[in-house]
């Protein structure tokens, strides 16, 4: 994990902030910054441990930022997923209520997609399991194209094209596979293995053994002439007709060891140690890269959130939120009118609440 003081997050020209910075206009954001989007074909909403460092682009192509996710779980929506070149994605931030949405692009490969049903490689025959972690390959209208690599016991990618309906941001249980219970058991020790839909039909898809495991365990199911009916319950799915000449008969009641990656270690995480003004906000506010009314709004504080004030600069207040799902690009700082967070000028005959 990874831990700054608030102090450093204030920029070191805060002198020349001071002298710079404009008087706030009295304009301010009374909706929600996204919400359903009835021309979406592809729109994911979830509470995410984005990957730390993650950036938050400004638009969907260029190198301008808006923000960088911390490693902490965030609410998020997926606008859209893209179509073309450069893959990145519309999201937005938060949750509507108790964090800060801020709206931008990200990398698409950077979310975290979860299958929630078995997604199809072949059609009956070999599928992603549900609750497996995939890639984003691409999208056509309301189809997505998915990609799992496995390491072991197979080392190949599988690919499927599916709905984002049966796509989740976070992790999901699915119910347990069904194990058959009296079928036999088969090993696969060769590198590869063709399999079929059907008993001398053309080969459909190949396997490709990992050379990390000598051996790969599966469920046979019933026999036709030279040909197996297999089945494989893993990361992926298999239920396919193999040549019996390509795997070998174990025992009754043998199974072989298989090689299973363990998941890999948390990214890290960003945490603030507080040396601000916590005050939660009770409206939407405006957020800005600049303490300036001419600064582009790049998104806002929700009702109900905790914010961390750091520093206040000519009627402009530098914030973070104290859930820190977010925070701003490189050096950078989230401005918003002070009087929006209940921060009011010296010379105001008001006190701060």
């Amino acid at each position: 994990m990874r831990t700054i003081p608030a102090a450093s997050v204030v920029s070191l020209f805060i002198v020349s902030v001071l002298a710079q910075a404009a008087q706030p206009t009295q304009s301010s954001s009374s909706h929600p910054l996204v919400s359903a989007n009835p021309t979406s074909e592809c729109q994911l909403t979830g509470a995410p441990a984005m990957p730390l460092d993650v950036v938050i682009f400004t638009h969907d192509k260029g190198d301008a930022k808006n923000a960088r996710f911390t490693g902490m779980t965030t609410g998020l929506t997926v606008v859209d997923l893209p179509e073309t070149m450069p893959r990145r994605a519309h999201v937005v931030s938060g949750t509507g209520r108790g964090g800060f949405a801020i709206d931008g692009w990200v990398n698409a490969e950077t979310l975290p997609l979860y299958a929630t049903t078995n997604l199809p490689v072949v059609a009956g025959h070999v599928w992603i399991s549900g609750s497996q972690r995939v890639e984003f390959e691409g999208r056509q209208h309301n189809q997505v194209r998915v990609q799992r690599t496995t390491t072991s016991p197979f080392s190949q990618s599988f690919s499927a094209s599916t709905t984002c309906n049966n796509l989740s941001l976070v992790p999901v249980t699915t119910p347990p596979q069904d194990i058959p219970k009296f079928a036999r058991g088969y090993s696969l020790d060769h590198n590869e293995l063709a399999i079929s839909n059907d008993p001398k039909g053309d080969s459909t898809f190949k396997l490709v053994r990992s050379t990390i495991t000598s051996s790969v365990f599966l469920y046979g199911m019933e026999k036709k002439d030279d040909w197996v009916h297999l089945r494989y319950f893993g990361v992926v799915g298999i239920d396919a007709w193999a040549k019996l000449s390509d795997v070998r008969l174990l025992p009754k009641g043998e199974r072989v060891d298989e090689y299973i990656p363990t998941n890999q270690a948390d990214s890290g995480r960003l945490r603030v140690v507080e040396s601000g003004r916590v005050v939660t906000v009770t409206e939407r506010v405006q957020v800005r890269l600049r303490p300036s009314p001419d600064a582009p709004v790049i998104g806002e504080i929700e009702p109900a959130t905790e914010t961390l004030v750091l520093d206040v600069a000519a009627g402009w207040a530098s914030v973070l939120p104290k859930g820190l799902n977010v925070a701003p690009p490189g050096d950078r700082q989230f401005w918003v009118e002070a009087r929006k967070v209940g921060i009011v000028s010296k010379n105001s005959r008001e006190s701060a609440p």
